[in-house]
């Protein structure tokens, strides 16, 4: 699928990456490195912030687990016009959303 479609990447995601990498025992610096080889990295401005806290309000009242990280990525496909693939069923309800265990039927 990643080599039909180009690939974009919040940096929020790359740092949340690198967290549960080393919380793994595992080496942060490959997993980071893996994800940018197979997407363009997204950067963070005021803006994508803004709307990124925006749609953590609006979405923690529908669920509770709905982290900042989460509202970063939504807020980076809504940037970009982009789709959120992802296995988080905390985004299961989106319509911009590939659930990746729905891809595998």
């Amino acid at each position: 699928m990643l080599d039909k479609h180009e690939c974009y990447t919040s940096a929020v995601s790359l740092a949340e990456t690198a967290s549960r990498a080393r919380r793994m025992g595992k080496d942060e610096a490959l997993a980071v490195e893996a994800i940018m080889q197979r997407s363009r990295l997204v950067t963070v401005d005021a803006n994508l912030a803004l709307e990124a806290g925006i749609l953590h309000s609006t979405e923690k009242k529908r669920n509770r687990h709905f982290g900042l990280g989460d509202a970063f990525v939504l807020s980076t496909s809504k940037s970009i016009k982009g789709r959120i693939l992802t296995n988080d069923k905390d985004f299961a309800h989106l319509t911009n959303v590939w659930m990746l265990d729905r891809l595998k039927k």
